[in-house]
């Protein structure tokens, strides 16, 4: 490897895990052979399991029931499988074909419709789609339905750049990232997990809005430095390269100017959360606010469990 591994972020969140991580790695198993991502000892079956996604959920959501728990591991296995068709497959070249996917996969969650030709990922996501209407408001169902259609778009804009061998500014990059990641998705989770109403005071707070914004952005670019050694050898264009490419810099500079940029972002967040005025959702707030640590912190405990962006000789 021509750089150093990077060192794990620390940003004094405490680390919990859900007690029900095993019941959720069967699950995950479970779940990936029924609408066959997976077949039992092929390579993508071996890839989930040293992926151990349900250690990502487990770190991220510690406080959820084990029903929770599972639905929020369907999401993010639905969410991997569905990257690693974008960046393995034909699909990375095919923009049109991937369009049409994804209006596919809108028609599922908006009209609850099936294509006439389907795979595991219309499959799944129509399983997931379906449980939404028993988990949750209809307006959070819209919330998540958007932040799915952002993202969406976003994969298709990272397409487009793989295609045409586009590296963006960083500022560039890092507006299209808040949306590549579906990490939008994941914070829905939260405000679902916890019954809180979507219409709720703080969520529509600016300051609180920029801290949903920097977990965001740290979840995304530490998610970019982890797998700097993975995206160079695949092509993929991330926040490294793009510091690399526009500061005419080493890969293990860009890693630290990036690390920087984490540290910086979670000292916003801190400061912004000491400075939050009270709400009438007092209790709401605070759990939605250590939702937020979670799943950052979650993140990166996550990175000592998974091989998924351990790259071999």
């Amino acid at each position: 490897m021509p750089y150093s591994e990077p060192k794990p972020q620390t940003w004094f969140i405490k680390s919990s895990i859900n007690p029900n991580f095993e019941y959720a790695r069967q699950h995950c198993l479970d779940w990936a052979l029924k609408f066959e991502f997976v077949k039992k000892d092929d390579r993508n079956y071996q890839r989930l399991e040293i992926s151990k996604i349900w250690m990502l959920t487990a770190r991220a959501y510690p406080s959820a029931t084990k029903e929770e728990l599972c639905f929020a591991t369907e999401w993010f296995t639905w969410l991997f499988c569905h990257d690693d068709i974008c960046d393995d497959s034909q699909l990375r070249n095919q923009l049109d074909s991937l369009l049409v996917l994804h209006k596919e996969f809108m028609a599922i969650l908006l009209h609850k419709k099936m294509p006439g030709k389907s795979d595991p990922l219309h499959r799944g996501l129509l399983h997931i789609r379906e449980q939404l209407d028993d988990i949750t408001a209809e307006k959070w169902i819209a919330t998540f339905t958007e932040d799915v259609r952002l993202y969406l778009n976003a994969t298709r804009w990272e397409a487009k750049n793989r295609r045409y061998n586009t590296i963006n500014s960083v500022s560039s990059y890092n507006k299209m990232r808040l949306f590549s990641g579906a990490v939008y998705t994941c914070f829905d989770l939260i405000g679902m997990f916890h019954q809180i109403d979507v219409d709720v005071s703080f969520l529509k707070d600016l300051p609180f809005r920029q801290m949903i914004t920097m977990a965001n952005n740290c979840v995304c670019w530490d998610n970019d430095i982890r797998g700097v050694a993975k995206e160079l050898k695949e092509g993929t264009t991330n926040l490294i390269t793009c510091l690399k490419h526009e500061h005419h810099i080493s890969i293990e500079e860009a890693i630290k100017r990036a690390q920087k940029m984490c540290d910086m972002e979670m000292e916003d967040f801190f400061e912004f959360k000491e400075r939050l005025p009270k709400f009438d959702e007092q209790k709401s707030l605070q759990q939605y606010t250590a939702g937020l640590e979670s799943l950052v912190q979650g993140h990166i405990d996550w990175y000592s469990d998974t091989e998924r962006y351990t790259v071999k000789d």
